[in-house]
Parts: structure tokens; sequence; C-alpha cells
């Protein structure tokens, strides 16, 4: 908060991390298995979900019963407007690879400001991908300044991207079309994670009632947290900020990681003002329309 160490917690949830390069390759041997052609070298330039048509940058013309559109942030979905995108955001993130020490490489680490957070996921025991996304506050800089306070050595370029925090968009299936993944806004916008939002969404986009199966999914969390986000930015003082990280328990910790709600407990009921401004969150039900 403001650039001071509050608490650190260890949560101890266990999961993965994925090697999105061999994740690709398996990915491509199983379309080229079960019959599938690749296409390099060209892109989308049009959708027409009505009639299931897809034009490519080089004018070919593909007929489709189904067209699965799950080109991230810079889809022709979004570009085009072909659905609704109100309410789009996009955050910029930066990273780098870097030598770092003193640190348990099997472990995930997650730092939270009050207007974003930094990571550190190892790729190995000494190299680590080191990275900030930020709302309010210049991504490179905090990026800079993330490594230097931790005293990690820099081995790459920054590169600087663009990740989804406006959440989820009102419709993601329309006429012969589903869009999925970022393209979507499928991303936890506290933490930057799209691939098993975007893995799921791609799983249940093939099937019948892809929208409501996918926000029963996973869907309703990412939502959730959105709730949760505008609290925090629009509503928290740094007072709040304070009061929320001295409540925050292991339990709590991971319930927000992955967007569930949780329970108001013991140590918030010393907090009237902090549950009050928290309820939306906790309890309030979402709604979301299919129409």
């Amino acid at each position: 908060v403001k650039g001071r160490h509050i608490k650190e917690i260890k949560t101890g949830v266990k999961g993965y991390i994925l090697n999105k390069s061999m994740f690709i390759e398996r990915f491509k041997e199983l379309i080229l298995n079960e019959g599938g052609k690749i296409l390099h070298g060209i892109y989308v330039t049009d959708i027409d979900p009505e009639k299931g048509k897809v034009v490519d940058s080089k004018g070919n013309l593909y007929e489709a019963d189904l067209i699965v559109d799950a080109g991230g942030h810079l889809s022709v979905t979004q570009k085009k407007r072909i659905l609704d995108y109100g309410n789009y955001r996009l955050t910029p993130a930066a990273q780098c690879l870097c030598k770092v020490r003193d640190m348990d490489y099997e472990q995930i680490h997650l730092n939270y400001y009050d207007d974003g957070y930094a990571w550190v996921f190892f790729k190995n025991e000494e190299i680590a991908n080191v990275g900030a996304g930020r709302f309010r506050t210049n991504a490179v800089r905090s990026l800079e300044k993330f490594i230097k306070d931790h005293k990690f050595k820099i081995v790459s370029k920054i590169r600087v991207d663009s990740v989804s925090t406006g959440g989820i968009i009102p419709r993601f299936s329309y006429k012969k079309l589903r869009v999925a993944g970022e393209a979507a806004g499928m991303v936890f916008p506290h933490s930057g994670e799209g691939i098993r939002p975007a893995i799921i969404a791609g799983m249940l986009s093939v099937g019948e009632n892809y929208e409501e199966k996918y926000m029963k999914r996973i869907g309703k969390n990412i939502q959730r947290y959105m709730v949760f986000q505008r609290i925090l930015l629009s509503e928290f003082t740094e007072s709040d900020a304070l009061d929320f990280a001295s409540i925050v328990d292991e339990k709590i910790a991971t319930k927000l990681f992955r967007g569930d709600r949780f329970i108001i407990n013991l140590k918030m009921l010393t907090k009237p003002r902090l549950i009050l401004k928290l309820l939306p969150f906790a309890l309030k039900p979402l709604k979301f329309i299919f129409s």
C-alpha cells in the first residue's frame, strides 16, 4: 500500500506452471492428428457470424458451421466490434527474465499493490519470468522498481504487452461465432491468469449452451473479482487497504485468488466500515443475462 510492504501470506495452494511453448506444440500435434490444417503466414481479416464465413489476409474465403475466435485482445471480433465490447479494457503489463536468488523456485510468488500486481514465475532453479501489471502506475517503472527492491538481475529485454482487465464481454456466442479466451475478456485481472480460462472456453465452445456453461464453470469467478477490483480501485481508502490487509488470512487469500466468495470472518467484525464496502463482493449474487 503506497509502496509499503504490509503482509506476506503463504496459501499452500497447489498448482502448475505451464510451459506454453511445449503446450502449443502439443496442441498443434493434436490438431494435425485429428485431420486439422494449420495455415502459416496469414491471418483473419473479417468474420461473418450469420453466414459462417471467414476472410483471410490473402482474400481467401472459408465457410464453417462453427467459428471460434481466440485471437486475443487483437481479435477480429474485438477490432471490428462484431459483438458488444463496451466494457472491454486493456491494461499494460511488463515482463522480463531475471536471475533470482533467495526464493523458492517451486513456488509462485505474487505481490499485490493497491492498483495491480507483480509476479515471479520460475523457469528453472535460477531464472524466472518476472513481471508487473498496474492499473494506474507505469508498468515498466513498476517492474524496474520491483526488480531493484528484490535485487534480481535482468537477463533479457523488458517486453510490454496489454492484458484484458475489463471482465467478460456481455455476449460471447452469436449465430455461428464463439469467442474464447482473452478475445472475450476471460482473464483474471488480479493475476493476469488467462490460459486456464481460455482452455476451458475452448473445450466448451464447441458444445451447446456455451455461455451458460462457461459462466457456471469459471466465468462467474472472473466477474466476481471484477466487483472486488472496482471496490478496491474506486472505494478503498489507504486506511481501508491497511484494515483489509490486517484481516486477510490464508483462507481469504486463497478465495480471492480463485475469485470465490469469502465469508465474513470474526476479524472483520472489528472493521464494520470495511464489511459494508465488501458486501457486494462477499454476498451479492451475480447477474448475467443471456438473451
